[in-house]
């Protein structure tokens, strides 16, 4: 099973540990902030599977893109901040669902 984690991302959800064999986390979206690296994660369960995945990854041609040296800081910076983030959206979105259920429907 292959499953697309980029909105929740592995802070809240661990899509490996419910069984998926391969997930797929936008680096773009919340990991990196949108705005300072563009790229992508991609996790697998089975080691050989990871082998087959490394293969076409290293691979050279236009398409298959491996981020420079100089990406690195970028995608680390907001990882460092992650924890707060994730804290304020769970507080946002628990706020919001109490309103949401206090709507007449």
């Amino acid at each position: 099973m292959v499953v697309d984690n980029s909105i929740l991302a592995p802070t809240f959800q661990q899509p490996l540990v419910l069984g998926a064999d391969i997930v797929m986390t936008s680096a773009t979206k919340f990991i990196a902030g949108h705005s300072d690296v563009t790229g992508g994660l991609l996790s697998v369960r089975d080691p050989e599977l990871a082998e087959r995945v490394y293969f076409y990854q290293v691979r050279p041609s236009p398409e298959h893109y491996i981020p420079s040296p100089f990406c690195r800081p970028w995608s680390r910076r907001p990882v460092r901040a992650k924890l707060i983030r994730a804290q304020l959206i769970t507080v946002l979105m628990s706020a919001l669902s109490i309103q949401v259920r206090a709507m007449p429907h």
